[in-house]
C-alpha cells in the first residue's frame, strides 16, 4: 500500500519499500527454509547467473514491477575429502509481481457542530460526517473517543453525541487503508 498519498493519478510512479524477506515463505511453500538460499534480481539473466542480487528492503522503480526469485538448493556435500561444500549448483527462478497499491483516498472536515436543545437532553440538527466512499469498494469502522461504534459500516455517520470521531477505511479489493479524525462540538440554540 503507497504510504505517500500522491494524486497526481499516475500509478507507475508509486513506489514503496518492500520486505522481500517476507516473501521467502511463500516461495518456499512448505519447503525447509534451512535447505534453500532464497535471493531476488531485478532481470531474469541475474537471477540465472545468481549476481546482482536486490537488497532484502527493495524499494520498486517501476509500479507494477517484474523481479525474479531464485531458490538454490543449500545441500551441503562431502567434497571426498571429508571437506563439507555447498551444492548449489541445482536452482530455480520464478517471477514475482510488485505492485503499490492506493491508499483510500479521503478527508472528513476538521470539526462537525451538532445542534441539541436548550437543557442539553435532546438533538435538534446533525450533521453527517460523509466520506464520499463507494460502500461496494470499500469497508468502514468507527469509533468514538477511542471505542468502536458497533453495527456503524457505512460510508458516512450522523454523530449524536460530541468527541473526536474516528473512521478507518479499507479498501475490500487490495485492504488497504486509511483513516481520518475530526471533532463533533454541541451548540445550544440562541
Amino acid at each position: 500500500c503507497d504510504d505517500n498519498m500522491e494524486t497526481d493519478g499516475d500509478t507507475t510512479n508509486d513506489s514503496v519499500q518492500f520486505d522481500l524477506e517476507s516473501l521467502n515463505e511463500e516461495v518456499l511453500d512448505g519447503q525447509d527454509p534451512l535447505s534453500y538460499i532464497v535471493s531476488y534480481y531485478e532481470s531474469q539473466s541475474d537471477a540465472d547467473a545468481g549476481i546482482n542480487p536486490l537488497p532484502l528492503l527493495y524499494e520498486n522503480i517501476v509500479n507494477p514491477q517484474v523481479i525474479y526469485v531464485r531458490v538454490d538448493n543449500d545441500t551441503m556435500v562431502d567434497d571426498g575429502t571429508g571437506t563439507m561444500v555447498d551444492s548449489s549448483i541445482c536452482y530455480d527462478t520464478a517471477e514475482i509481481t510488485l505492485r503499490v497499491n492506493p491508499l483510500p483516498e479521503f478527508d472528513l472536515e476538521d470539526s462537525y457542530l451538532l445542534c441539541i436543545n436548550t437543557n442539553g437532553s435532546e438533538v435538534v440538527s446533525a450533521p453527517i460526517i460523509d466520506t464520499g466512499l463507494d460502500e461496494t469498494q470499500y469497508a468502514f469502522e468507527w469509533s468514538l473517543d477511542g471505542l468502536s461504534l458497533s453495527g456503524e459500516t457505512g460510508s458516512s455517520l450522523e454523530p449524536t453525541q460530541a468527541g473526536t470521531y474516528e473512521v478507518i477505511v479499507t479498501n475490500v479489493t487490495t485492504t488497504c487503508n486509511n483513516s481520518d479524525t475530526t471533532i463533533v462540538e454541541e451548540s445550544e440554540p440562541p
